[in-house]
């Protein structure tokens, strides 16, 4: 069974708003989407490249939490994408960022500071056909992110 890509225009939108965010503040950096090439999806959704020189310095991907910053004490990410994350790291020289787009707030972790409990996630929501409504998880402490300030 093939994934299926449930992100809106509007989800694409969120999405870069958190990176212009996260490059005000890691601003000797900025960010270009990944386009899908030959009908396949990225292994992530933008780059991050120095100002300066162009030179890239980091793969991001956002996941989109579409409630406010503190409905539970930890944020789940699927393992696959982890382990995508860090095949990314090993073998492409540039480090991975992962940043949550919640309503309220931006939040970031690196995926070297990355601690977290693996387990069973299920989406109470569960779409049709989706494989990945049910999934082992790295769920990630809230106090493990760098926040932003409010939006």
């Amino acid at each position: 069974m093939r994934e299926q890509i449930y992100e809106s225009k509007k989800d694409k939108e969120r999405q870069r708003d958190a990176m212009m965010r996260i490059c005000m503040v890691l601003d000797h950096l900025v960010f270009k989407p990944n386009e899908r090439k030959n009908n396949k999806y990225p292994k992530c959704d933008f780059v991050l490249a120095r100002k300066d020189n162009g030179l890239i310095v980091a793969n991001a991907e956002v996941k989109g939490c579409k409630y406010n910053f503190g409905r539970y004490d930890s944020v789940p990410l699927a393992l696959r994408k982890v382990k995508s994350m860090q095949d990314q790291q090993l073998y492409g020289n540039a480090k991975s960022l992962i940043v949550f787009a919640y309503n309220d707030k931006i939040a970031y972790i690196w995926l070297d500071n990355l601690e977290g409990k693996c387990e069973w996630f299920e989406r109470n929501d569960k779409r049709p056909n989706n494989v990945f409504d049910r999934e082992l998880v790295i769920t990630i402490p809230l106090t493990q992110l760098e926040i932003l300030n409010e939006k």
